[in-house]
């Protein structure tokens, strides 16, 4: 995956894409994520997640499974996501 990675992004944003990766993975749900990153993770209005690494990319995530919760009013409840799918990966600015 790094090998790949690196002819796409270059070997720094490529390292800073597998430690982003490492430390969502080292979290029980999406919520205690959102915590330890703070100020890196930005929830979109169509319930991505938008996590800036390296020099100015952007990895984009949505909460996968049935077992995610939502509130009454549509909201995900973060700390039932137990699983993200990344979507795509890019600059930041170009999504």
């Amino acid at each position: 995956m790094l090998s790949e990675a690196e002819v796409a992004l270059g070997t720094v944003n490529a390292k800073a894409l597998v430690s982003i990766i490492a430390d969502i993975e080292a979290h029980e749900n999406a919520e205690e994520m959102l915590d330890f990153m703070d100020g890196t993770v930005q929830i979109k209005d169509d319930d991505t997640l938008e996590i800036a690494f390296g020099s100015n990319y952007c990895a984009h995530l949505v909460p996968v499974g049935v077992r995610f919760q939502k509130s009454d009013d549509g909201q995900i409840i973060w700390s039932s996501v137990e699983r993200l799918k990344v979507t795509a990966i890019g600059e930041c600015n170009a999504r």
